[in-house]
């Protein structure tokens, strides 16, 4: 429950003739500030907070609210005041625009950063210029060997160096990626990984492959940092600004929680409640959030050397 713009018009004329700042009132009726700042900014509280701060005012609660009678022009306002852009984002709708920006971005880093590579005679050529192909191993088998004979005599060496498995056929690195969501490339140095990836988030950026994904492509090599953080790098990857806040967010969500298992009165643990579950859903609005929670939109690729 929110306050009408007439609701708002009241509280503020309440608070006006008290005297009386956000403080003042957080301190009056035992709610957070956090608690009081989101009542004052016309965002939902919970019903029971918001019914017993219009009693504090002697306000009518569905006059604030606009549940009594109200005129078209204070319901056309409310309706505005909804579709406001702090509200809109909710983790499981991100706005098309805003989606589309955010691909647009890493499509120019890609292309800009990781489309060509340089050959070992100083020429450089476009990534996906080269063909990429993978091994794909069968399952493991499990057998017990207790010498070396029965190694040799177990695996076939010239097809299984490793004796991980047996190998079973030469396949194209991008059916493997389009059918597992999943993948994690080994090899020697030299073999392909690296330009591998970059094939994949080149392509994707292209509209050749998973177009509705957002691709993000990191390098661990260039981590020169012990406080490197990888929601921070991802953040950055996309264009976003979001993980100072994410990260802010996140140490007080926490920090009350341990409030919250400490505190002994029921209205103190009321308010603790109600102030993480305000914490918690900021923090699931920031986009960072809503596209880490619907992770099958983004395609991440790491490459560790």
């Amino acid at each position: 429950m929110k306050l009408s713009s007439k609701g708002k018009q009241l509280v503020e004329h309440a608070l006006t003739e008290r005297a009386w700042t956000l403080e003042k009132l957080a301190e009056e009726s035992g709610l957070s500030i956090a608690t009081i700042k989101k009542f004052s900014a016309r965002k939902d509280v919970r019903r029971t907070t918001f019914v017993s701060l219009c009693k504090i005012f002697e306000i009518d609660w569905e006059v604030a609210s606009g549940q009594a009678t109200a005129s078209v022009e204070e319901v056309e306002d409310e309706q505005l005041t909804s579709l406001q852009p702090s509200e809109v984002s909710t983790a499981t709708h991100l706005d098309p625009i805003e989606m589309n920006q955010i691909r647009e971005c890493c499509r120019q880093k890609i292309l800009e950063q990781h489309s060509r590579m340089r050959l070992l005679s100083g020429d450089e050529i476009g990534v996906d210029q080269l063909y990429v192909d993978v091994w794909l191993l069968g399952k493991p088998e499990h057998k017990h060997l207790d010498s070396s004979e029965s190694l040799l005599n177990s695996f076939d060496i010239e097809k299984d160096r490793l004796a991980l498995s047996k190998r079973i056929q030469r396949n194209p690195g991008f059916d493997i990626a389009n059918q597992k969501p999943k993948l994690i490339i080994l090899g020697k140095p030299g073999s392909g990984k690296t330009t591998f990836l970059k094939h994949l988030a080149v392509d994707w950026s292209k509209s050749e492959f998973q177009p509705e994904k957002i691709a993000v492509l990191i390098e661990l090599r260039r981590i020169h940092s012990n406080e490197w953080n990888l929601l921070s790098a991802v953040d950055r990857e996309l264009g976003l600004d979001n993980w100072h806040q994410f990260n802010a967010l996140e140490k007080e969500i926490n920090n009350l929680k341990n409030q919250l298992l400490q505190e002994k009165g029921r209205l103190k643990k009321a308010n603790l409640r109600e102030e993480i579950e305000d914490l918690e859903s900021q923090l699931k609005n920031l986009t960072l959030s809503c596209l880490l929670e619907q992770g099958h939109r983004t395609l991440f690729c790491i490459n560790r050397t």
